[in-house]
């Protein structure tokens, strides 16, 4: 056999074997649409028992669905948490995103693609805008990868939301908070969700660089340069274990390391850089 016989067969080879991976993609995704409908009816016959109970009370009306997500989860030994957040998500997609669960089952988008439409169009309350943007981003996202999906189904919800951009800032901002996530080696990653300006200030403040739109340095000898001074960052003092206050455990923690939050009021929240 030579060269070329050689490199045809080879080409060959690849080809079927990029056919074969074709149909098992096409596969996994029918799979995952299917099971996204398995769900979705979990989470409506949820509904259904919490609307025949006659209690006002959040944990009695809350009960059918923790009970449903605690028998599903022990099926496929997920914890009950994360089967409700599954649920809710499946019931999303089924009702606002019906022809992206279409499009899935019948393999011309993938589970990736799903995700991002998800994500970036759920915040899109008003359904004839969804469904444009819906429209819009499954167009696109047959045809490209699940990133490139995610940036373009970004900027279509921009542009379809009716809400402005402050407004959909001002909700954000409600969602701010602080929790802390156990890493190994005595060592653990303090996570802050705030507004970006302010998460860009305190690590600029935190590196000394400086803060004023012109980026240029005060002369030697001025008020502005003493004050500039004193505006420096000091070393990080964190508080003692013993006036630190209590984190309570965030659920969902995954990859097996605690994850902790705290209620924003905390002594480290209300400090003047992070207000």
């Amino acid at each position: 056999m030579d060269d070329a016989e050689r490199d045809e067969v080879e080409a060959q080879r690849a080809g079927d074997l990029a056919a074969q991976l074709r149909r098992i993609h096409a596969e996994e995704a029918a799979l995952h649409a299917r099971k996204l409908r398995l769900l979705a009816d979990a989470f409506a016959l949820a509904e259904a028992q919490q609307a025949r109970i006659p209690s006002a009370r959040s944990k009695e009306r809350d009960m059918p669905l923790r009970a449903l997500a605690a028998e599903l989860g022990l099926a496929v030994k997920v914890n009950d948490r994360t089967m409700q957040s599954h649920m809710w998500d499946a019931h999303r997609l089924t009702t606002s995103f019906a022809v992206t669960v279409t499009a899935l089952e019948a393999g011309r988008i993938s589970r990736g693609h799903v995700t991002a439409i998800l994500d970036c169009g759920g915040a899109i309350d008003e359904p004839a805008a969804r469904a444009e943007f819906e429209r819009a981003v499954l167009e696109y996202a047959e045809t490209t990868t699940a990133a490139r999906t995610r940036a373009y189904a970004r900027q279509q919800a921009d542009i379809r939301n009716p809400l402005t951009l402050q407004e959909r800032h001002d909700l954000a901002v409600q969602g701010r908070r602080i929790w802390v996530t156990d890493l190994d080696d005595g060592m653990s990653l303090l996570n802050h969700m705030l507004p970006t300006a302010l998460a860009h200030g305190i690590v600029d403040r935190r590196h000394g660089r400086p803060s004023s739109s012109s980026g240029s340095t005060p002369p030697a000898g001025t008020r502005c340069e003493r004050r500039t001074k004193r505006r420096m960052p000091q070393p990080l003092v964190l508080p003692t274990a013993a006036a630190r206050p209590r984190p309570t455990k965030k659920c969902g923690s995954t990859s097996g390391r605690s994850t902790r939050s705290a209620p924003t009021s905390s002594p480290i929240c209300s400090s003047p850089a992070l207000r």
